[in-house]
């Protein structure tokens, strides 16, 4: 389940395509191949457009939000809006139950279960035209997570005895 978002280049018409996807996470593409990072470890990429300008673009994170923040040699491009607080408290209960399993009980096997609803609840928000069917899913993927989290410490709690 990839979404993917375009990324205009200049006043040349092109863009590059950002890809979303819960299991290989961010990637841009631009003409049907994927862009390499500049450096080891900072999300710095560079493209070069039919009329010979080389644009340099970076991602940059967002807090609980999984979509990066973009920008075109150096200001940023405005893709899609950023999901709203109501929206990012709904899938903060799925990482929440993230935290509590790694701090108290479940470790991250029962962490993993928190993560998937988390990207998946933001995904299904975005993909949703009407905001409160999205939000309603979103909550039952969270609800879902903690029930499968419940159902792991209950195993685990009754294999140690």
């Amino acid at each position: 389940m990839a979404t993917s978002y375009s990324i205009p280049l200049g006043a040349t018409g092109e863009s590059v395509e950002l890809r979303v996807s819960v299991w290989a996470g961010v990637r841009l593409f631009y003409r049907g191949e994927r862009l390499k990072r500049k450096g080891p470890f900072k999300p710095i990429f560079e493209a070069r457009t039919s009329d010979g300008q080389t644009h340099e673009i970076r991602m940059r994170g967002r807090l609980l939000d999984m979509l990066p923040r973009i920008f075109v040699d150096g200001t940023e491009v405005e893709y899609a809006p950023p999901l709203p607080v109501w929206m990012l408290l709904i899938s903060g209960i799925a990482l929440a139950q993230v935290i509590v399993s790694v701090a108290v009980i479940g470790g991250f096997v029962g962490a993993f279960p928190g993560l998937l609803a988390f990207y998946l609840g933001q995904g299904v928000m975005r993909r949703f035209d009407n905001q409160l069917v999205g939000a309603l899913v979103a909550l039952a993927l969270a609800v879902a997570a903690w029930l499968i989290w419940a159902a792991l410490v209950g195993l685990i709690i009754l294999g140690a005895s």
